[in-house]
């Protein structure tokens, strides 16, 4: 861990559920503890299966880092706002974060005039709306 300010809780895609509930019983670890631990601590033998994964998969020279990139470059072109990118990366800053926004621009002006456009227009916000249904209902949003 790099720092207990790096602790951060993660959303679990549905797809990693099940491998992840199958492996928690076998290690055991507590709300604040390593997922993975001892020996898949050791970058040599992460790296050694990272490689069997990218080679089973036809993938030729990918590094671990590349898959943290590639989801940073795809939440930012869906449109992750760049404060809770931030927060899911665990940057420090959202300068550290803006270096992944360089890969969303052009393809999406078009959408994000378009958007912009009906939003003049008074055109509802969608995520807006269910925020304020949500504290109606008295419910927590993170």
């Amino acid at each position: 861990m790099k720092s207990r300010q790096a602790v951060r809780d993660l959303p679990v895609p549905e797809t990693l559920k099940g491998a992840l509930a199958a492996h928690l019983p076998r290690t055991g670890p507590g709300p604040a503890e390593l997922v993975f631990s001892g020996d898949c601590q050791r970058y040599g033998r992460v790296r050694a299966a990272w490689d069997r994964v990218c080679q089973a998969a036809g993938i030729a020279g990918a590094t671990i880092h590349d898959a943290r990139h590639t989801y940073a470059v795809h939440a930012a072109q869906a449109g992750v706002p760049i404060v809770r990118l931030q927060k899911l990366l665990g940057h420090s800053t959202p300068l550290m974060t803006l270096r992944y926004m360089r890969h969303a621009p052009e393809a999406y002006l078009d959408d994000d005039a378009a958007e912009i456009a009906a939003h003049m227009a008074g055109a509802g916000d969608q995520e807006a709306a269910a925020r304020a249904e949500a504290a109606r209902q008295g419910m927590r949003q993170v």
